[in-house]
């Protein structure tokens, strides 16, 4: 299955994932329907706010 390297922003962080084809789609509909997307790991909750690809170099700022 193809992987996607993305970043996730976070209501509380940035995180780098592999993501799958199909989840990821799934991800950015639940984003663009409902503002947000719940997703949780072995170790974490995450609350996805959006969905970065492709590098960045830098700092991101958000205001």
């Amino acid at each position: 299955m193809e992987r996607y390297k993305v970043i996730l922003i976070c209501t509380d962080c940035t995180k780098t994932f592999s993501i799958e084809k199909d989840m990821l789609f799934g991800l950015m509909e639940s984003i663009h329907k409902n503002g947000k997307e719940v997703i949780r790991t072995e170790r974490n909750t995450y609350e996805v706010t959006g969905v970065l690809f492709g590098e960045v170099s830098g700092q991101i700022i958000f205001t």
